[in-house]
């Protein structure tokens, strides 16, 4: 059964090399690589983990057991501090939202210092809480989600001024169906 040249059951032309011998193009780059996607990603986990701090507030952060009067149990509550880490983490998470609006551009300098502000607050009050009182999972995970959005700020900043730098994207390749590769011993040549 012969093909029309260029329907989709003919065989591709075979280039030939400088010896003369066919070759094969078998992935061609598309399109070249764009900028990387990194400092988007850092701003969105920046957003999420401000955004993660607040929910956790509403967990029990510090927790008082009452020796002196066991009637009343214990209580849970916070600090002004851990209050301020919070409101500076939640802070720091809009601006970067805003930053990932088109044509927004903001100050990732200002960013990742106030999302290391929240995370320095919370290890204040950590390290201050007062004898009597016991840190809440809650807080742990304040903790945790401030140690997170500061360091994806921080990384943000470093990529933002050069110090460090994203990887290279890898290139995109054309999908190539309907190629064929040499002939197998036997086959006839192409015409």
């Amino acid at each position: 059964m012969t093909y029309p040249p260029g329907s989709p059951g003919y065989p591709p032309a075979q280039q030939s090399s400088q010896y003369g011998a066919p070759t094969q193009q078998y992935g061609r780059v598309a399109e070249p690589a764009g900028p990387s996607k990194l400092p988007v990603y850092l701003f969105a986990a920046v957003t999420v983990l401000g955004l993660a701090t607040y929910a956790f507030n509403f967990g029990p952060l510090l927790t008082i057991k009452s020796s002196d009067f066991p009637q009343f149990g214990s209580a849970s509550g916070s600090t002004i501090g851990i209050g301020l880490a919070v409101a500076a983490s939640v802070l720091a998470g809009l601006i970067a939202a805003v930053g990932l609006l088109p044509k927004q551009k903001v100050s990732t300098g200002v960013v990742a210092a106030i999302a290391l502000l929240s995370f320095l607050l919370v290890l204040g009050e950590v390290i201050n809480a007062p004898q009597g009182v016991s840190i809440g999972w809650a807080l742990y995970l304040v903790i945790i989600s401030t140690v997170l959005q500061a360091g994806a700020a921080i990384a943000a900043l470093l990529l933002e001024s050069g110090i460090i730098a994203a990887p290279e994207p890898r290139p995109r390749y054309e999908q190539s169906y309907g190629q064929y590769g040499a002939p197998y011993y036997g086959q006839p040549g192409q015409p």
